[in-house]
């Protein structure tokens, strides 16, 4: 499996291609699924398994999320036989919104979550 980039915007499209090699049964289908973090199923094509390379595409919707996993499963039937899988970042713009990051915080968070802190911030 391959996509045609890693990344895209709201709007844009997701798009790639699946190759087999070797023959293909008669009852052979791919199934091209967008996954979120926690592996939950967001979208799901249905794509006829023949010789050569099959194309996907999907638009890009608001509601997925800044990490998706697009994966690829050849069925016989309803058994999954192979798999591959790539991740795609959906970049999310707050276009007239202020976005700064406190880096302070940041930092303060990262030493509470390995035990160095459990006060206010030390100088």
């Amino acid at each position: 499996m391959k996509l045609s980039r890693p990344s895209g915007e709201i709007g844009e499209r997701l798009t790639g291609e699946v190759v087999l090699q070797g023959p293909v049964g008669k009852d052979e289908t791919i199934r091209i699924m967008l996954l979120d973090r926690r592996r939950r199923e967001l979208v799901f094509q249905d794509l006829k398994a023949g010789a050569g390379q099959i194309t996907f595409d999907f638009e890009i919707r608001p509601w997925l999320p800044m990490l998706v996993t697009v994966e690829a499963r050849l069925l016989e039937g309803k058994d999954e036989v192979a798999r591959a899988y790539q991740f795609f970042h959906v970049t999310k713009r707050n276009r007239g919104q202020f976005q700064f990051p406190d880096v302070g915080l940041q930092r303060r968070a990262a030493r509470l979550l390995r035990g160095r802190e459990s006060g206010p911030e030390r100088p």
